[in-house]
């Protein structure tokens, strides 16, 4: 399998949410992300997700993990670890209130 030059690689799927991006050659429209928008890439068994769009209740969703991907931890990038909770492979995630950046922030996964 393909990898980046930041040894991450595609995870099974590369994306969850409604919001498309639509590119025509070297122009991309610029995207109104909801918070279900998440983009996956994986790098030494830690799936990064990143979080498109936080949601207002600081709670992210991410509905696409399979029932045996049991998550170990969830941290936060540029922050700590986070709460978190796992049911038939929906996973919820309580963000702090403050995230380390005003752009798109990523949630490193472990799996168990």
């Amino acid at each position: 399998m393909r990898q980046s030059g930041y040894g991450s690689r595609p995870w099974r799927t590369g994306s969850e949410g409604d919001s498309g991006v639509l590119i025509d050659g070297f122009k991309e429209e610029a995207v109104d992300w909801k918070s279900s928008d998440f983009r996956f890439v994986i790098k030494d068994n830690k799936l990064h997700a990143f979080v498109m769009r936080p949601p207002e209740n600081r709670v992210v969703v991410i509905k696409i993990l399979l029932p045996d991907e049991k998550v170990k931890s969830v941290r936060l990038f540029g922050g700590t670890e986070l709460g978190f909770a796992q049911n038939f492979g929906v996973l919820t995630v309580q963000l702090p209130e403050k995230l380390p950046t005003t752009y798109t922030n990523c949630l490193e996964i472990t799996f168990v």
